[in-house]
């Protein structure tokens, strides 16, 4: 793949994540984040958290944690 192509089929993959969640109450858990790029690519696909819908996140990282928003600290 190029970086176009990849960038391209990331693209689609939100728009479609976007799609199946639109005007839906969800219950999502996204587990061991390892990076602050893939945890803004999965902010992005998630950004309507109408209805009640939840998101919970897991990391071992500080960093990513605050980004994923309220940080709860073993």
């Amino acid at each position: 793949f190029s970086a176009t192509a990849a960038a391209g089929d990331e693209k689609m993959c939100i728009d479609e994540i976007q799609a199946l969640l639109k005007n839906k109450r969800y219950f999502i858990i996204v587990d061991d984040i390892w990076n602050t790029k893939s945890w803004e690519i999965i902010r992005s696909a998630l950004t309507d958290c109408s209805f009640g819908s939840i998101k919970i996140t897991t990391t071992r990282i500080y960093d990513i944690a605050q980004k994923a928003g309220d940080v709860y600290k073993l």
